[in-house]
């Protein structure tokens, strides 16, 4: 039984294999990148005046995009 975990290959040329990466290095990187973005003159008025942390704000934007 075909499961959409299964890996079509052609034995005679081609294999299979697992490799393992750990990944909480690359994630616990925290050195802030700095990046300069643009938004509307409203927008920024308005979460500037309601005391809005941006970096805070994109760091969780993008966590929440890239599903992390």
């Amino acid at each position: 039984m075909k499961s959409e975990y299964d890996i079509a290959i052609n034995k005679e040329t081609q294999f299979v294999t697992l490799v393992s990466v750990n990944l909480l290095d690359y994630l616990q990187d925290n050195v802030p990148d700095k990046k300069t973005i643009k938004i509307p003159h409203w927008l920024n008025a308005r979460a500037t005046k309601a005391g809005i942390n941006f970096s805070k704000t994109m760091t969780e934007a993008l966590m929440e995009k890239l599903q992390v």
